[in-house]
């Protein structure tokens, strides 16, 4: 009996040393990373961010997502029109109207690859990724 209520004093001290772990959050890939959509096209995205116990946890109704054009659009000298994209903060992502009426220097209808910042806090530390949008293969 003695032997018993040692062995229960035991677990119960290993299980109150493990509780309230954390481990730091090392950073986050996004799935898909890249992805070619059409007018009316749309994407759920997946965040899994990687921790220092080697361990993987899907955070992806966790982050924080924004919009942008991308830095080829700096070749293009002008900006793409971010509300051709609309996300929400699952994830998801829809491309709308007007994904192809930017115009660059040259006069040409040309859509444009977009960025969808991705990022995550755990325990105070913030990491970052980013998906690559284009909408550029499907302009007329």
């Amino acid at each position: 009996m003695r032997r018993l209520f040692l062995g229960l004093g035991v677990v119960a001290m290993f299980l109150m040393a493990s509780c309230g772990q954390s481990y730091e959050v090392k950073g986050i890939t996004v799935t898909p990373a890249y992805v070619s959509l059409a007018q009316g096209g749309s994407q759920q995205f997946t965040v899994t961010a990687t921790f220092s116990n080697s361990q993987t946890e899907d955070v992806t109704l966790r982050s924080s997502y924004s919009l942008g054009a991308s830095a080829a659009d700096a070749a293009n000298k002008g900006v793409a029109p971010l509300t051709a994209l609309t996300y929400n903060n699952s994830g998801y992502l829809q491309v709308v109207g007007g994904a192809c009426t930017f115009t660059n220097s040259n006069g040409a209808k040309v859509g444009n690859p977009y960025s969808l910042n991705i990022s995550y806090t755990n325990n105070g530390k913030n990491v970052t990724t980013v998906a690559q949008i284009d909408v550029s293969s499907t302009c007329p």
